[in-house]
């Protein structure tokens, strides 16, 4: 009878080893996006720029100490260079959150060819001006104009 225990004995044993080692074992870990917060579950954590799409604008700053005056894309200096069938330009800008960010242009004349950080990108509408979507960071924006006569 004591040998017909000992199989048993030594399952129990070797159970306990594992996880006591699994215990032990050093976890992985894995590298946080600066924008995804470390309470923020890792399964979870691809989805944190989908839900802050439409962000709260909170994590925007605020201007001369009003919480009530909040921006949240700070443009560069924009660059022109025009002529008479057309011209370019090129602006930098921060954004604190996901932004539509007002491009140079009017209802009438949107720039062509935009180009955000190098790689083309769509020019939008909100209300009837040209507009691109920014994610939160620095970003580089070109692009140019195409016209018949300059008046």
């Amino acid at each position: 009878m004591r040998n017909a225990s000992r199989p048993r004995a030594l399952a129990a044993l070797l159970l306990s080893l594992v996880t006591v080692c699994a215990a032990l074992a050093p976890k992985p870990v894995l590298a946080q996006s600066a924008d995804v917060p470390a309470w923020v579950p890792a399964p979870l954590a691809p989805w944190v720029p989908w839900a802050r799409f439409d962000a709260d604008p909170r994590q925007c700053a605020f201007l001369d100490g009003d919480a009530a005056l909040r921006r949240c894309a700070w443009p560069g200096q924009l660059a022109l260079a025009l002529d008479a069938r057309g011209g370019r330009f090129a602006q930098t800008v921060r954004v604190d959150t996901p932004v539509l960010f007002a491009l140079p242009g009017e209802p009438s004349q949107w720039p062509v060819e935009l180009r955000v950080d190098g790689k083309p990108a769509p020019v939008l509408a909100e209300a009837d001006r040209p507009v691109v979507s920014l994610a939160a960071g620095e970003h580089t924006l070109e692009g140019c104009f195409v016209w018949d006569c300059v008046l």
